[in-house]
């Protein structure tokens, strides 16, 4: 059939089968670009907020290093591990709205302080041994405790 045909339309011919291919690849472009566009679009959208009864912060190690809870009493929870998981920091608010901040070793609270106009620091084994605070009246108080809980010391 290509006999009959005259090379002048032999070259138009050729000319458009080459045109067409140009418009194929530059239609699969677009497209590949407009499905790129979308799909970047829809990952990059934000969500305003993030809803979960607990988050856990895990380190490099996949180790738990903090967390972010409310617990079964309703005790909204901030806290924070060292590297052998023992609770080290606690920021807290109990269900009636009182906010507590605890730091912690070994386990047993070293000092605390809440809402309430009172500071407490803890021995290793747990027990308050100095308590700083300030009465209804306003006025400031000191007290001091011995191993056994025993006030040595008070002021006023």
């Amino acid at each position: 059939m290509s006999e009959c045909l005259s090379p002048a339309i032999e070259d138009r011919l050729d000319r458009l089968e080459r045109e067409m291919c140009r418009w194929k690849k530059l239609a699969t472009a677009a497209l590949a670009c407009l499905s790129l566009t979308v799909l970047l679009g829809a990952v990059a959208n934000v969500a305003e907020e993030v809803k979960a009864k607990r988050f856990v912060l895990v380190g490099q190690d996949g180790q738990p290093r903090g967390g972010l809870s409310v617990d079964t009493d309703g005790i909204a929870a901030l806290r924070l591990f060292d590297q052998d998981g023992l609770p080290r920091a606690l920021l807290s608010v109990t269900a009636n709205g009182s906010p507590t901040l605890s730091l912690v070793e070994q386990g047993r609270p070293r000092v605390m302080l809440n809402l309430g106009p009172g500071l407490v620091v803890y021995d290793k084994g747990g027990l308050p041994r100095a308590t700083l605070g300030v009465t209804p009246a306003g006025a400031p108080t000191l007290t001091l405790t011995d191993l056994q809980g025993q006030v040595i010391w008070s002021a006023p």
